[in-house]
Formats: C-alpha cells, structure tokens, sequence
C-alpha cells in the first residue's frame, strides 16, 4: 500500500472512528435516561393511588378498583394492567396485554425481560397502615410500550448519522489536501531516485529548513555526488580494463596463429610419423616373411637335433616380432581414429572353439585345463564384429594361459538384457593364476605397461594387448572390467552390443535315444559341463556298474605312461570307450585301440567334435568281452594319477542284466541310423568315423591334384572345382562337408566364392566350413581372410599334419596322415644348403647315411653354389613321398609355364600391377609342390615385393624370374628330363580315365 494512501486512511478512519463511538455513547445515554425517567413515572402513579387501590381491594369494592385502574391506564405508556390476588389469580384486567399467571410474584421482578414493553410489578400495601397479621397482599402488574423511547432513538441515531456523514466528507477533502501537501517531497524524492536509477545524476533535491525532509534530501544529495565520482572512477578503470583486453586480444591472437601453425606442424609430423610407421612396417614385414618363408623351407631339409632347435627359436622370434608390429599398427590406427569396425551375421561358439584351439598347446604344456562355455540363451546367430571380439578374447585367453602355471582357464559366454533385436553378450575369461592386487588392476589398461612390471621379464610382452583390447571394446560400445586378487587368480569381463533377429534358444545339435554314458571326468568345471550338455543332448548319466552304452574317461598327459595300466580295464569293457586327452594327440593315435581306446579327442572337445564322436561310437556294435567278475584284480597307480584316483569305479565289477531291464538295440553296419545322426561306417570306411566329402577349389592343377591325394589318403571323398562358379554347381549338385578354398582364381576369386557358399548353406541352416589356401599372407591379410568369412587358412604347400588336424577339428573327426611306403620314400636333399653355405656338398655326394638318389638324380643337384634348377628330392618330400605324384605335378608346372610367362611379360610390359600379381600368384602355387627350388624362392620373393611395394624397383627381380623359368624350360628339353617325365605319363594316364 502506497504512503499516501496510507496516511489518507489514517486522516480519515481515525476522527471519523472517533466521531462514531461518540454518537453511539450519547444515543445509549439518552435512551437509558428516557427509560429511567418513564419508570420513575409509572412508579409516582402507581404510589399516589396505592392507598386507594389497597383499600378497595381489601374491602373487594370493584367499582373503586375501576376507577382506580382506570386512572393508571390513561396514563401516558401504560398499555395494560393486571390485579392478581395471592392465589395468582386474576382480580382485576384491563388493557390488551396479557401477562403469565404465576403463583408467586416478588418486587425485584418489576423489570423482566420483554422485547417491546416496561413491567412493573408491585404488591398492593397501604404504605400509611401497619399490615396486620394474616392480611392478604395483592400485586398490581403494570405493563408500558416503549414505542416512543425506539422512535426516539432511531431519531438520534440518524441525526447523528448525517452530521458524521458530513463530518467524514471534511475529513476525506482534509485528508487529501494535506496528503498531497505532506507527502509531495516523498515523491519528489521518488522522481528524483528513478532519474538516479536511469543514470541521471545532474539534478539535485532542494534542501529548505531544518526538518526531517531536509535532512534526507541533503542525505540524497550526498549519495548522488558518491555515486556520480564512483561512476565515474568505474568508467576509467573500465576503460583501462578495456584497453588491456585489446591489448590481451591481440595477444592471444598471435598465439591462436602460433597454436595453428603449431597444430599444423604437429598435424604434418603426425602424418609423416603415421606414414613413416606404416612404411616402416612394410620394411620390416618384407624382410621378415621372407625370414619366416626361408625358415619354413628350411625346416622341410635335413638338419640335426641342435640346427632344428636354432631353427624353432628363429621362428618362435619371427612370430613375436611379427605380433608386436601387428600390435602396433593396431595402436597407431586406435590412436588415429581409423580403425573401422563391421557388423555382420557370426556365431560366437566357432569362435570360442577357435580361440581356445590356438592356446591349446601352450595349455597342455602347462598342465592346464581349457574350457568354453556358451550359455544356451546366447543367441545362434547375431551381428557384430567377429574378428575384433576373436581378437580381445585371445588377448584375454592368451594373458590367461601366460599367468597361469596350474588350474584352469574357462571361457564363459552369457547374455544381459535379452530383449527385442538388441542385447549385450558378456564374455568372462576367468584363470587361477597368480592375481594381481589394486595397484597392479590400475596399471592394466595404459600403452606399454602391465600389471607387475617385475614379472614382464619372465612372462614377456609388450603391454599393448589389454590396452588395445580394452579400446576395441570402447569402440564398439562396451566396457571392460577385472576383478582379481593375488594368488588368486583373475577374471576379465567385457560387454559390447550385439543386434540379434530372433532370442529363441540354442537348439540342440543331436537328440539321442537316451543311451547311457558313464563319464569319468576328474576336473569338476568340465565334468559339469559335459554332463549338462550329455544331457541336453538326451543321453543318460549312469554309473559303471549300470553297464553303460559307453564310456567317456579323461585322461591327463602323464596318464599316457601308464597305458598299461588303463588297459586292464579299458579294453575289456563290452562298451565303447571314448577319450578326452588333456593333451596333445599322439603320433600312434591308430596303436590306442589296443589299449581299449576307441576313439581319441584332445582338449578342449569341440560339440562338434563331441556329437560325431557320440554318434559313431553309440551306433557302432558292442565288443565280445568277458564279464569284469572274470578279469584280473586291477592295481593302482603309485604316483596319484588319474588312473588311480579312478580305479574304484572302473573295477567295481559289472551286474549281469536282467531280462526286463532295457537294452538298446545293437546296430549293424549296414542298418539305417536314426534322422538327424550321421551314418555307420561301411567296411570301405574306416571303422569308427562317417566318410566325409572335401571339396578342393582351386586353378592350378597341380595344387587341386596334390590336395585331392592328401585327402584321399586321409580316408575322405573329393570334389574337384577349377573355379568358383564351378564349385557352387558342385555344392549344389552333391553336398560336401568342408571346403579347401584358393584364395586368387580367375574370374570369381575366392572370397566371392565363399560368401556365395555361406548363402547356399544359410538357406539350408548349415555351416559349412571353408579354410582358405593361398601361397602368400601376410599376417593382416590372414586376418583379413578370417574376417570375410574364413573358418581357417593354410600357408601353401600345404603341410599333411596341419592339414589333418584342421579337417579333424572343423569336421568333428580323426584324421591321421598315412604312413608313407618304403619303396616310394626319397631322401630329403636341402636346396637351401649351397645357397647359404657354398660348396658345403660336393656334386655327387650325399651326407652320410642317406641312400644314393637313383642315376635319373643325380644331374638335378646344385650348380656352383646357386639353387638347383630341380630337386626331386624336396619335391618327392612335398608330395608327401609321392614319387609318381611329385612327377606329375612337375610335367604339370613345365606345361603351364609357357603361358604364366606370358602374362607376367605384358603385365610388366604395361605396368599392370593387379595382372602381374595375378600371374606371379598362379605361379607361385605352382611351384609350391614341386621340386624347383630357384624358381619358388624367386617367385615368392618376387610376389611378396608385389604385395608390400607394388612394382617400384623390381626390375631385377622381374629378370632373375624370366632368367629362372628360361632355365627350367631348357632343362625341360634334356634328356634326363624327358626320361624322368616318361615315368609319370601312365599313372597320369590312368587317372584321365
């Protein structure tokens, strides 16, 4: 409320307040008097006539007490009277009011209540006679209207009323006036702080006398002129600030052109430095395959035990050398931003089979036990990056098994947040090794560091791994995490997201007719694990002594010493047995048997692996074996083996079946299997395993001639395709189960070929393993095979055993290399000896204790310290011992040698360096089988040079190349050489029909 609104109401309520309660205090006062002065009045009356009035009513004269009533009734006022005897009863009435009949009626009642009258009640007495004893009093009930005294009342009451009415319109023109008159500098002094406000501070306010306004307008006055001399000191240090904000600015501008140029230069340093790495790294790649080119071929000589263990570490360097570079591109490519990522349909089961394979040796080493874990909810099939999540869980795994000197290293696989097409899989690599406490877990993830520096000399490595890991990680959306105590081992769990099109379940790979298994397995993690998935797969988990179907008993590798002992019971059990080596597989795999060993699976077991194995075994027939009441007591072992450990199940004695108890029907060989179960082996097959189909794709022919042979001997059927259109009409006319796939092919090459295949096998919900066969990759080109699609990969020429354990693992079976015969074996002779210490082997001389080469030979061996132009020797040792097969193969690379020539001559001629590699690739596959040790280095060289450089600077190589092939064709035209050649023509011959 404003000041003068409040000092109006102030000038106007408080007189007129005042003016109000005055007029009601004198209207009550002059009504109480009148009402005083009419009782005074009616009570004279009532005393002048009571002498009368008693005397009448005591002698009952009537008429008198009339004249006497009548007397009081003319009276001004008086409305009614009453007589009443002292009975309460009426004597005498008269007027309209009409009082209540009491019994009783005292003098203090002269004035009750009533709301329109005065009552007066007054006992009838002589006032001059002494009431004698026994006399009756009367009462005299008087009543008078007050009509006059209300009237009278609301007469003062508007009198009074208008004069206040007057008196407030005074007060109100009074208050005005003076309000405006008063309060006029307190607006002046508003006036002048709002110009104040609005920065005007000229004027002053006028101080006159020595009041209270003067005081505060002086007051005022005092503060402008502070305020004005502070503005105006704010005024210059603004400006002063100002000025040297300029002169900051121009400042900082010079240094923001620094900074630029600065960044510029740190850019271009960067660029250079990022090239210079990439470059580098190209460098050292191309001398360092070649290193690793030269010691494989070097490793396929004749070398003793010392020269082949210097060989090994020279190799095992390579490789570490090659994963650091590797490593480091990685962090250079993270660290610039240009490391991309792809999401396409994989499966994480294979891959975690995969993974945990390649650590598989380094594990049985140790003593270790691997073991993966998919839960079933994990989806089957989801998109995401298979080769970037492959590549932190083998950091992962491979950290594990490095720390880890004994217990297990376990692979989990689960899923979080299950719902519509996205979730997060969970991967956790958990290992008992040696821990880490808080400060070493706060080291993990930084470059070039690791978690207890003082062990990076025993354990190696560079301290990149867990880094670029834990980047990949980031980059695809997840996180990673450790929880680790020392001496306790570790566990490292990472998340990413994953986009998924259906969240059903994992199906189940087999059902079985609920067969039962008798599992022997000591570890507790992987005993839990195979019975859950035994079960899954509706097999029965039974005792020995229930008299199983078969029997599934892990073994360690020092188990391998005491076969003797495991045989006592193994092979003569009349069920089956199957064995879970936690090792390497031995050499004589085939010799197990007689130790009552069926069939033989190295750790970790693939389902794969697993169910074929199953389904062999349960589905071949029983063995004829006496009861185990009749075998010899069997004696443990002393040192705590597992045979010992197990002893107590396997020689509890067998209960002869009961003719009600159920007993699974005995299959034949020739018998139908159950859907879904692959079939019995034939007697054209190999006992225990189902006789797969490999099909080799390839465009050079002797490469698809040597593959077909190595399969053949393994015990598997072959397709043959020259091209990638023609494998896919083969893989439609026939199924196959697994695919030898050359990478460069004219036409659709081959990771075209295998994406096409991938879309024929998706249609079918089958995967078909395909491993790739290239004569050159590099260690990112290997990774770039995995990622399009690449189950695996093998180095040309193709090595038997690698071979074998490749198809054993993707194809779920054993497969073994065959023993090669005597008479058709050839003594290894090294090209790589007078290429790297001339003259060390004389022409015509072989070291000793090797069996001369046959008289055809021995114009083939090296020439004045140079490479031989042909070497049967090596190439009969490629053909896995082949003498025919190794003759083929070269009439085969002589014959297409005219045209490989050819087109590497106008490649060259017109600088084309897609066509050039093209031709020097199909002739370097070519002669990786054959024995022509000049022209397959040269070629090698040559085609690495292509890849790492392109076709800078290889003119001399070009012409060492055209000078090698011109010396392989002219002794392709020697006598020696037709005659060699003439013994390869029939079988080829044969083979063509």
């Amino acid at each position: 409320m404003l000041l003068r609104t409040r000092f109006q109401l102030a000038l106007l309520l408080l007189p007129l307040a005042t003016s109000l309660l005055f007029s009601l205090y004198v209207v009550d006062r002059e009504i109480s008097r009148e009402r005083t002065a009419m009782m005074q009045r009616l009570q004279a009356s009532v005393q002048a006539i009571m002498p009368g009035l008693a005397n009448a009513a005591l002698e009952a004269d009537d008429q008198r007490l009339h004249e006497l009533a009548q007397m009081l009734i003319d009276q001004r006022d008086v409305r009614g009277l009453t007589l009443r005897t002292p009975e309460g009863g009426t004597l005498l009435h008269m007027g309209p009011s009409q009082r209540p009949q009491t019994s009783s009626l005292l003098e203090s009642d002269a004035y009750p209540q009533a709301p329109d009258a005065l009552v007066l009640v007054t006992p009838v007495i002589d006032p001059w006679r002494e009431a004698r004893r026994g006399d009756r009093i009367s009462w005299l009930i008087l009543e008078a209207s007050d009509t006059r005294i209300v009237l009278h009342r609301y007469q003062l009451l508007v009198g009074y009323g208008l004069a206040n009415l007057v008196f407030g319109l005074a007060l109100l023109l009074f208050a005005y006036h003076a309000s405006r008159r008063m309060l006029q500098p307190f607006h002046d002094l508003g006036e002048a702080m709002t110009r104040l406000a609005r920065g005007e501070t000229h004027q002053r306010l006028p101080v006159q006398g020595n009041d209270d306004m003067s005081e505060l307008a002086e007051h005022y006055n005092l503060s402008v002129e502070q305020l004005k001399r502070a503005r105006e000191d704010m005024q210059d240090q603004i400006d002063q600030t100002t000025r040297d904000l300029h002169e900051s600015m121009e400042t900082v501008e010079i240094k923001n052109i620094e900074l630029d140029m600065a960044r510029r230069k740190a850019l271009e340093a960067n660029r250079i430095k990022s090239e210079f790495l990439a470059n580098m790294s190209h460098e050292i790649r191309t001398p360092l395959n070649g290193i690793i080119g030269f010691s494989n071929l070097l490793g396929r000589s004749d070398l003793d035990n010392r020269q082949r263990d210097w060989l090994g570490h020279m190799q095992n360097a390579s490789s570490s050398l090659m994963s650091l570079i590797n490593d480091i591109l990685d962090f250079s490519k993270i660290e610039a931003g240009k490391l991309e990522l792809e999401k396409v349909q994989m499966d994480i089961e294979p891959l975690i089979e995969e993974v945990l394979a390649m650590h598989a040796p380094e594990a049985h080493r140790k003593h270790l036990h691997l073991l993966g874990l998919v839960y079933d909810d994990v989806p089957q099939r989801f998109e995401g990056d298979p080769l970037r999540i492959k590549q932190v869980v083998t950091n992962l795994v491979a950290n594990a098994v490095k720390f880890t000197e004994q217990g297990e290293v376990i692979v989990r696989v689960m899923v979080d947040d299950l719902s519509g097409s996205s979730t997060r899989l969970k991967i956790a690599v958990a290992d008992t090794g040696i821990g880490m406490d808080s400060a070493q877990r706060n080291r993990l993830f930084q470059a070039f560091s690791q978690g207890d520096p003082s062990r990076a000399r025993q354990f190696g490595g560079t301290g990149l791994g867990l880094m670029i890991s834990k980047r990949l990680v980031e980059q695809m959306g997840g996180e990673i995490q450790v929880e680790s105590l020392p001496g306790h081992g570790s566990t490292f769990l990472f998340s990413v997201p994953v986009a998924v099109s259906s969240i059903e379940e994992r199906p189940r790979e087999i059902v079985f007719d609920h067969q039962r298994i008798c599992l022997i397995e000591p570890h507790p993690a992987t005993r839990r694990a195979l019975s859950y998935l035994l079960s899954r797969w509706s097999l029965d988990l039974v005792g020995i002594e229930e008299q199983p179907d078969l029997v599934v008993v892990a073994l360690e590798s020092r188990d391998l010493k005491r076969l003797e002992e495991w045989s006592q019971r193994l092979k003569h059990l009349p069920c089956r047995v199957l064995c879970l080596l936690n090792a390497p597989l031995p050499a004589n795999i085939e010799d197990l048997q007689q130790y009552g060993i069926d069939e033989l699976l190295s750790k970790p077991v693939t389902r794969l692996q697993m169910r074929h194995k199953l389904a062999n075994l349960l589905h071949s027939p029983r063995r004829d074996t006496p009861r185990l009441q009749e075998l010899p007591a069997f004696t443990p072992l002393e040192d705590g083996t597992t045979a010992g450990r197990l002893t107590p199940d396997l020689s509890a004695p067998l209960p002869e079946r009961s003719p009600a108890s159920p007993r699974p029907p005995e299959t034949s060989p020739a018998s139908p299997m159950p859907d879904g179960l692959p079939q019995a082996a034939t007697p054209a097959e190999t006992p225990n395993m189902t006789r797969k189909c490999v099909m080799v794709v390839d465009d050079n022919p002797s490469n698809r001639l040597l593959a077909e042979e190595l399969l053949t001997d393994m015990g598997l059927d072959t397709l043959a395709a020259q091209s990638g259109e023609e494998a896919l009409a083969l893989a439609q006319q026939q199924p196959v189960d697994a695919v030898l796939m050359d990478i460069q092919m004219p036409g659709m090459n081959g990771l075209e070929a295998t994406k096409a295949l991938r879309h024929q096998q998706r249609m079918r919900h089958e995967h078909l393993p395909v491993i790739a066969l290239t004569a050159h990759a590099l260690a990112h080109e290997r990774r770039e095979l995995l990622a399009e699609g690449m189950d695996d990969y093998l180095i040309k020429p193709v090595d038997e055993h690698l071979l074998a354990n490749m198809l054993s693992r993707h194809l779920g079976i054993t497969l073994s290399v065959p023993k090669t015969p005597p008479h058709d074996t050839a003594p290894a002779f090294s090209p790589l000896s007078s290429a790297t210490d001339a003259g060390s082997i004389e022409r015509g001389k072989r070291p000793e204790g090797t069996p001369p080469m046959p008289a055809a030979f021995e114009g083939l061996s090296e020439q004045d310290g140079e490479l031989p132009i042909v070497d049967m020797a090596l190439g009969i040792e490629m053909a896995g011992g082949r003498k025919a097969l190794a003759l083929e193969m070269l009439g085969l690379l002589i014959k297409s040698l005219p045209e490989s020539e050819v087109t590497i001559r106008r490649a060259w001629a017109v600088q084309d360096g897609e066509a050039m590699l093209d031709g020097v690739h199909y002739l370097n596959g070519a002669c990786r089988y054959c024995g022509v040790p000049r022209l397959a280095l040269l070629v090698e060289a040559l085609e690495t040079r292509l890849r790492v450089s392109g076709l800078d600077q290889l003119e001399d190589d070009v012409a060492a190349l055209f000078d090698a092939i011109a010396s392989l064709a002219q002794w392709a035209q020697s006598e020696e050489a037709t005659l060699l050649l003439a013994e390869s023509r029939p079988d080829a011959s044969d083979r063509e029909r």
